[in-house]
């Protein structure tokens, strides 16, 4: 082998080595939709092959079939989960605004029962002022923060679910080639 044809092959190799890393960043942030994207192919690659001799052999058919069902699929359990969890935040704000928490007494008797609070509770009754108010208070007042800081990121939030929005589609476009 010539001199020339090594140098070219090594050139070769260097240009493929340097668009492979660059490729490699450009497709970094996406990194989990193609991940998700793989191996829900790989998991509903059964699927295909059943639902294409069901379409008479029309694998692009099976394919669209498939991935159009996946949203559903994938989407309505999270969005339930969603609205669980805004439900039962709205809740929790409402209680902190309307005044904290009111702790029914039967409560609190039975949580003084147990041995390791009983022996908390003295000593700090004995070695410092604090009152079970004032840690009341405490809580609700952080409690409050973290929900200030909650809401104050709600941009980062829409731009968070424009991004889910951006990789399920890579996903999706993905699922029907893979």
């Amino acid at each position: 082998m010539s001199d020339s044809v090594f140098y070219r092959r090594c050139a070769v190799l260097a240009l493929a080595a340097l668009l492979l890393g660059a490729l490699a960043k450009v497709l970094a942030p996406f990194a989990g939709a193609l991940a998700w994207g793989i191996c829900l192919a790989f998991l509903l690659s059964p699927l295909q092959c059943w639902l294409t001799k069901r379409v008479r052999g029309r694998a692009g058919l099976a394919a669209g079939m498939i991935t159009a069902a996946t949203p559903f699929i994938l989407l309505v359990p999270g969005i339930t989960l969603a609205l669980i969890f805004t439900k039962q935040a709205a809740a929790l704000v409402q209680q902190l605004q309307s005044g904290g928490f009111a702790l029914d007494r039967s409560v609190l008797v039975k949580i003084a029962d147990y041995p390791l609070v009983t022996q908390i509770t003295t000593w700090l009754s004995e070695n410092t002022s604090v009152t079970p108010e004032q840690i009341a208070g405490w809580l609700t007042s952080a409690a409050q923060s973290v929900l200030k800081v909650i809401a104050a990121s709600g941009g980062n939030f829409v731009l968070g679910a424009f991004g889910v929005v951006v990789s399920l589609f890579l996903m999706l476009f993905l699922l029907y080639f893979l």
